[in-house]
């Protein structure tokens, strides 16, 4: 008999960041392939003025590579501002066993 806990069935990883935030219409575009949010002639990486730019693949190749090991990646984000800086939480869930398909 199990007392307490059940076993863990995944492992799940949260990267969280205090930036500009994503806006809700943005959450499941951005792991498309090539998608990027904003004008892409205004993005900046510098230390005072980032607004990132790369050729909108990362999360894109980051999910097939999770979704493989038949895992799940999700954003939470309370929106998009440029000011208040809400900031975005990236999750990672992975399952410590391979399920029968």
């Amino acid at each position: 008999m199990l007392i307490g806990n059940p076993k863990p069935t995944g492992l799940e990883i949260i990267v969280e960041d205090t930036g500009i935030g994503i806006d809700a219409a943005h959450k499941d575009l951005i792991f498309e392939k090539f998608f990027q949010t904003g004008e892409v002639l205004l993005h900046s990486s510098s230390k005072s003025n980032f607004k990132g730019g790369g050729p909108g693949l990362g999360l894109s190749i980051a999910q097939g590579i999770i979704e493989a090991h038949q895992g799940k990646i999700w954003v939470e984000s309370p929106g998009y501002s440029e000011s208040n800086c809400p900031g975005s939480k990236f999750y990672v869930h992975l399952p410590l066993e391979p399920q029968l398909q």
